[in-house]
């Protein structure tokens, strides 16, 4: 993954593991070896502007089970690499529990917005209506 990123100028890596990780807590425990494996050796590849973020899908146990903030349950991944990006379904106690929890490292939760609106109340795509659109 390394080479990969050196070969083509690449900074980094979104981890995004959205499948159970057999072995329970230790499987999850070779997840967080890969996370910081990987944050090492990138950075020794490309340089210090290398980012490898795990993405919010796995629990402790190595269950998928999105967290939507930096939790108990994922902060170990946040631990070993550059930052997590967070699932799409936060709000504002999510922001809020996730700055609390990262402390000095705030700036290293990233979260973003689901354009597509895939699992929500509300429809979206080439088909929906702009906002202020009657």
């Amino acid at each position: 993954l390394c080479a990969l990123c050196d070969h083509f100028g690449f900074d980094g890596w979104l981890v995004n593991l959205e499948a159970a990780v057999p072995g329970g807590a230790a499987g999850m425990g070779a997840v967080h070896e890969l996370l910081e494996l990987l944050t090492v050796c990138l950075k020794q590849r490309v340089g210090e502007q290398a980012l490898v973020l795990a993405y919010d899908s796995l629990d402790r146990t190595g269950r998928v089970r999105y967290q939507n903030s930096l939790a108990p349950d994922n902060k170990a991944a946040f631990d070993a690499c550059d930052g997590l990006f967070t699932n799409y379904w936060w709000g504002a106690k999510q922001l809020a529990q996730s700055v609390a929890l990262a402390g000095a490292r705030r700036c290293d939760v990233y979260v973003g917005v689901d354009c597509f609106a895939r699992n929500t109340p509300y429809a979206a795509g080439p088909a929906f209506a702009p906002a202020g659109a009657g």
